[in-house]
């Protein structure tokens, strides 16, 4: 009896061990589950939050007159202007004596949307000035002064409201994101970056070898150059015959033509040159190319850099560590700039995202609305972005007289197409790949810009028959008029999570 007891009780006790095993693994699975399931919430909280980031930026960016747009337009700013988006059509009333206003987020504008279950759940539906997504100025402790945002120098300042003319103020984003059981209050800081490209000269390349054979001929110019310079203007040297105007038998007007008289009473400075203002020997002066009305002829006393073209915002024609400029047969080549060429072991090509400014390529490529294929238009600011990667090639023009303006990035090699064609484009070109000889070796070909190419390859043996003419002038009016102006945008300064 003794036996049969102690293995009834022996039993008993395996069981209960056995059920408080298998509760606490129960537990155990239903508490990991748990946690992975919060962590998981926790990871897609963090995207909620940079999707009411997104829609902050986007609508900021946008023109006063667009009905989406949200912002303080005042000159001078209004320290108290705060914009709440909420989910919903019934929005509180603007209070537009003490600036604050109220907009309905974008997510109300897609199909399916419900405010009760929201697909980004960043903001309320009813208002609540603690969860409620909101933008406002970033204000000194005693709210006199905005914080403004200067680009050069990447830094914020604390300055009166009438600053906005010159600087954008920096602005407090303040977001209460949720997803599932994690929430996270977030406080983001966003400034309008202002987009200044970053180049060296009207043409640069990590390597620049010239093997030019039959009539391929080279004109750089490094000096500034007016956004209203003609499309027919080429950098040539004036005591030499001119070349035909691109796609054009006629010649071509030089870019160092003078503004006014003629023959022994000629005088002035290059018509499509920048000038130095309040200078009495403006750009180019006397270091440069000069109408000498005395002689009746074009003279040059040069030095390496000039304080002048330094003042106008001239640059070197050609930057690049290596160069070979072989002239062969009836080819030539003309250079010109402050200097005329760089030539540097330490010469870099950057990538086009940090020509322009942007903390990386994603952040570029999601700020600009790419075209992926050229076409012909002379009067719109377009960005093409043409080619697959680096082990694509795209050859241009694919038509005869293509005229385009703003941006075109070949994201792989560039090959210059042959075939009567002629090409002109105002902005900038950037190759990130290399820069190869035409596959069609007979046949014509203009290329001519007016602001800057940059191919952070090789350009090697453009030696192909024919007649291909290459015209590089650079200016920094088209640069800022056809790129910069167009790519302001909203930049993250920062972020600090207070929940």
């Amino acid at each position: 009896m003794k036996k049969k007891g102690i293995a009834l009780v022996t039993t008993i006790m395996i069981l209960l061990l056995m059920t408080a095993l298998a509760t606490g693994m129960m537990f155990t699975i239903k508490n990991e589950t748990a946690i992975s399931v919060y962590q998981a919430s926790t990871v897609k909280v963090i995207a909620v939050a940079e999707a009411a980031l997104d829609e902050v930026k986007h609508r900021m960016n946008l023109e006063p007159t667009d009905s989406l747009f949200i912002g303080d337009t005042g000159v001078p700013l209004t320290t108290t202007w705060k914009t709440f988006i909420q989910f919903g059509s019934g929005l509180p009333d603007d209070d537009s004596t003490n600036h604050i206003y109220y907009r309905n987020s974008l997510q109300n504008y897609t199909e399916g949307f419900s405010s009760d279950n929201p697909e980004l759940d960043y903001t309320t539906e009813d208002f609540d000035s603690n969860l409620t997504l909101a933008v406002h100025h970033k204000l000194s402790s005693d709210g006199t002064q905005i914080y403004f945002f200067d680009s050069k120098t990447q830094k914020q300042f604390l300055g009166p409201p009438t600053l906005v003319t010159e600087y954008p103020p920096v602005e407090i984003v303040e977001i209460t994101a949720r997803s599932g059981k994690a929430v996270k209050k977030i406080m983001a800081e966003i400034s309008k970056q202002e987009v200044n490209i970053k180049v060296q000269s009207a043409l640069s390349s990590a390597t620049i070898v010239w093997q030019m054979t039959g009539n391929t001929d080279i004109y750089v110019c490094g000096h500034n150059h007016l956004m209203s310079t003609p499309y027919n203007v080429c950098p040539f040297d004036p005591t030499s015959a001119p070349p035909h105007v691109p796609g054009s038998a006629a010649a071509a007007v030089s870019c160092w033509e003078v503004n006014a008289g003629s023959g022994s009473f000629q005088t002035g400075m290059p018509s499509f040159h920048v000038q130095v203002p309040f200078d009495s020997d403006s750009h180019p002066g006397y270091n440069h190319y000069f109408y000498d009305y005395i002689h009746n002829t074009w003279n040059i006393n040069r030095i390496e850099y000039d304080q002048f073209c330094t003042r106008a915002g001239c640059l070197a024609g050609i930057a690049t560590t290596s160069t070979s400029v072989g002239n062969y047969g009836a080819a030539k080549s003309h250079i010109f700039g402050n200097p005329d060429i760089i030539i540097r072991y330490d010469v870099v090509i950057p990538e086009l995202f940090e020509v322009l400014g942007f903390s990386s390529e994603d952040e570029m490529e999601n700020s600009i609305d790419w075209e992926n294929s050229l076409v012909s238009d002379e009067t719109t600011v377009r960005y093409f972005k043409l080619g697959s990667g680096p082990l694509s090639t795209v050859a241009i023009p694919t038509a005869n007289d293509t005229r385009t303006m703003g941006i075109i990035w070949i994201d792989g090699n560039l090959r210059l197409n042959a075939g009567a064609r002629n090409f002109q484009h105002k902005g900038l070109v950037y190759v990130s790949g290399d820069l190869l000889e035409t596959s069609t070796p007979g046949g014509n070909y203009d290329i001519w810009i007016l602001g800057a190419m940059m191919v952070k390859g090789d350009i090697d043996d453009i030696h192909t028959s024919g007649n291909k003419r290459m015209f590089f002038m650079y200016s920094k009016e088209s640069l800022s008029q056809t790129v910069e102006s167009d790519l302001r945008f909203f930049k993250l300064l920062g972020w600090k999570e207070i929940l």
